[in-house]
């Protein structure tokens, strides 16, 4: 037994190294650090000059963060502003992206005019113009910057693999009167832009302009000063700011590595730029630009946040004459700065660099207030709602990331002094920290729930480097009975309380379960033909494996009761071994689970999607047979079951993840789902049954009803 503080900290330990994994691999990789603007006892930043700041911060190893307002407004030592940008993704059609990229032109545009430095000298754009590189989608952008760009602004743009889908080298250099390849000299300093050879997004794409990039490098580098050089294109170096881990290339790597003044910007993943992993420092220095278009970042536990297309991500970058750069966060979306800022206080001296490994070491976890509390606001027989305020960072600490909600529901089997608990996989939510106006507390759903039973659960904060806040947030709550939730999951041979479809002669039927008023209907697409088979016992649907199959509508809410376990099954005779997918009963599209036969290796597989990827089991069959098959997950693993009697088995911990979708949200008989909301993937034979379970049933279960 473990009481709840202790099975806490065990559930936190145990799955501490999950929650960062994409990018967040090892303490070099977490390099980085942001400046939030928050006020301190420990730091007044208006007792500060902007150039007593800066050296503060080069020279002390606790000045981790600098707030916007030291920086708010620009000196009159600026000599050149410039606005970078990536991932713009225009269309063929005034989209938020047109409206983003205006107003952004403007916003810079009187910005400008307002400051001591009145000039906007340069607009950067780092790749992904335009979603497939067509004329009447990169024309739409190069109008936009036409009407908006005043003639003094220069373009020094580069290709990124959208650029090339659709559209050529040829086309886009002719569109923006610049060559792909590039040096050029704007008030004394030295931009290069790069751009990928044919757009395939992997190692190699750069590798044709490695001497001519050399050549530009050492050019730019000859003049012996400590002056920063800018590069910009589309792929970021592999394993250096947030998102290159999976999106970057290693073309650069080793060239880049030499020239410690470099400053280099990359774009192509749609990570946030105000995640402090989008700066990076080691030999030289790295910004990820973000998006205009929408975030795309992922984590095997966190899904895609609901506004994920509110991203108008923009460095607003300014040189001072002493050669120091600030990058000031500007949010095509409010028209705003972030209250943050990134700064390189002298380009070129590696041992001043402060987006450092040695960062992740020094990162403060997040806090609460002492009065900070988590409260039940509605709980119904599967989910419960609760409410928390976010927690707090400092200006020695980091933002906060995101949450893990700890859950464990009290086993009724055991004694009531006991107080024995099983642990339920956790939940993760964002803390939306990627979005200029923060909400101030967090409302989060716990969904798959059991109906008339206690839970507990905690709440934990995460910074961006995985660090979590030493205070959670405990609670309690009970779900009601589920007045219709009838079936007894300990039955011999229960009846299947999500879909339990079978078929008469005048079509499908799904059966009465849970005392509901109604079922959810069985449409019918195509003519499948329903006729009574002896080697079946039963009537069966027989579908033609082209265009007939049946499906049942279910929501985003159905699905949640899923996540955690399921147990599908289906009685089945493939008539003829195709080479191609044939799915008889499913719904993946971007998720969910499947029985699909592999035609080419004659197997019938279990498709199950866990975390975020499909896990796969197979055990081969031949066609003209029937065979009852069954999958069953607890959470833990797969099992794969064929008249009863187990085959396969893989091991996955993990939660059900389906389709985000709408149209896709169909369980198909016949065939699969496609992203359209039609089927695809048509299964050539007859089904007798299919059946869904919400729970992991025993082997004894399987057994019963394969019969």
């Amino acid at each position: 037994m473990l009481a709840t503080e202790s099975f806490f900290k065990l559930a936190a330990r145990r799955r501490f190294q999950t929650v960062f994994s994409g990018g967040l691999r090892t303490p070099a990789s977490l390099s980085f650090h942001l400046f939030p603007a928050m006020k301190s006892k420990s730091l007044n930043p208006q007792m500060f000059s902007r150039r007593s700041f800066l050296k503060a911060a080069a020279a002390s190893a606790g000045l981790f963060f600098i707030p916007r307002n030291v920086f708010a407004d620009s000196p009159d030592d600026v000599v050149l502003r410039a606005a970078i940008v990536s991932d713009v993704h225009y269309k063929n059609r005034r989209t938020e992206e047109v409206e983003r990229i205006e107003r952004m032109i403007q916003f810079v545009n009187e910005y400008s005019a307002s400051q001591p430095y009145k000039n906007f000298d340069v607009l950067m754009i780092g790749g992904d113009m335009s979603d497939n590189g067509r004329v009447d989608q990169s024309g739409l952008l190069r109008d936009s910057l036409k009407k908006y760009l005043k003639p003094e602004t220069k373009w020094i743009f580069c290709m990124g693999n959208h650029d090339h889908w659709g559209g050529n080298r040829q086309i886009w250099e002719e569109l923006f009167e610049q060559p792909a390849n590039k040096r050029v000299e704007v008030n004394g300093f030295q931009f290069i832009t790069l751009s990928c050879e044919k757009g395939t997004m992997k190692d190699g794409d750069y590798q044709y302009a490695l001497p001519w990039l050399k050549e530009q490098l050492d050019a730019a580098c000859s003049d012996n000063t400590n002056k920063p050089v800018f590069l910009i294109q589309h792929y970021p170096v592999s394993n250096t700011v947030y998102g290159s881990e999976r999106w970057g290339t290693n073309d650069l790597a080793e060239l880049l590595k030499n020239y410690p003044r470099l400053i280099d910007f990359a774009g192509h993943s749609h990570f946030p730029i105000t995640d402090p992993r989008s700066a990076w420092q080691k030999e030289y220095t790295i910004f990820g630009t973000g998006t205009m278009s929408y975030y795309g970042m992922s984590d095997p536990n966190l899904a895609r946040d609901p506004k994920f297309r509110n991203a108008g991500n923009v460095y607003i970058m300014e040189i001072h004459a002493d050669n120091s750069v600030v990058l000031k966060l500007y949010d095509a979306v409010t028209n705003k700065f972030f209250d943050c800022v990134y700064i390189v206080t002298q380009p070129g001296a590696v041992d001043k660099f402060i987006y450092t490994a040695d960062r992740y070491q020094t990162s403060k976890p997040p806090h609460w207030a002492d009065d900070s509390a988590a409260t039940v606001v509605n709980t119904t027989p599967v989910s419960a709602t609760i409410a928390f305020p976010q927690a707090k960072w400092d200006v020695h600490e980091s933002i906060v990331h995101s949450y893990r909600i700890d859950i464990a529901r009290r086993d009724k089997t055991a004694p009531a002094d006991a107080e024995k608990w099983i642990v339920q996989p956790s939940q993760y939510e964002w803390s939306q920290y990627f979005y200029n106006v923060m909400p101030e507390s967090l409302t989060v759903t716990l969904n798959n729930l059991n109906w008339n039973s206690q839970y507990k659960f905690s709440v934990t904060a995460f910074n961006c480097f995985g660090m979590e806040s030493e205070k959670k947030l405990e609670g309690t709550f009970s779900t009601p009975a589920d007045p219709e939730e009838c079936v007894d999951q300990n039955a011999e041979k229960p009846d299947a309380n999500v879909l339990n479809v079978s078929f008469t002669p005048d079509g499908p039927v799904n059966a009465p379960v849970n005392l509901r008023k109604t079922q959810k209907a069985v449409e019918v697409v195509g003519s499948p033909s329903f006729v009574t088979d002896a080697a079946a016992g039963c009537v069966v649907a027989a579908f033609d494996g082209a265009t007939n199959y049946c499906q049942v509508r279910f929501t985003e809410e159905e699905y949640s009761r899923l996540t955690h376990a399921i147990s599908y099954t289906a009685k089945f005779k493939l008539e003829k071994m195709e080479p191609r997918p044939m799915t008889l009963f499913g719904n993946t599209q971007t998720g969910g689970f499947n029985f699909s036969v592999d035609g080419e290796k004659k197997i019938l597989n279990v498709w199950i999607h866990i975390d975020n990827k499909y896990q796969i089991v197979g055990v081969p069959i031949e066609e003209g047979k029937y065979y009852t098959a069954a999958c069953v997950y607890d959470g833990k693993t797969v099992v794969l079951y064929l008249n009863g009697v187990e085959k396969a088995r893989k091991a996955v911990p993990g939660k059900i993840t389906f389709t985000a979708n709408p149209q896709s949200r169909a369980f198909c008989i016949g065939s699969d789902i496609s992203g359209r909301g039609t089927g695809e993937f048509f299964f050539p034979g007859s089904i007798a049954y299919a059946r869904i379970y919400s729970w992991a049933l025993t082997p004894e279960q399987v057994k019963a009803v394969s019969k």
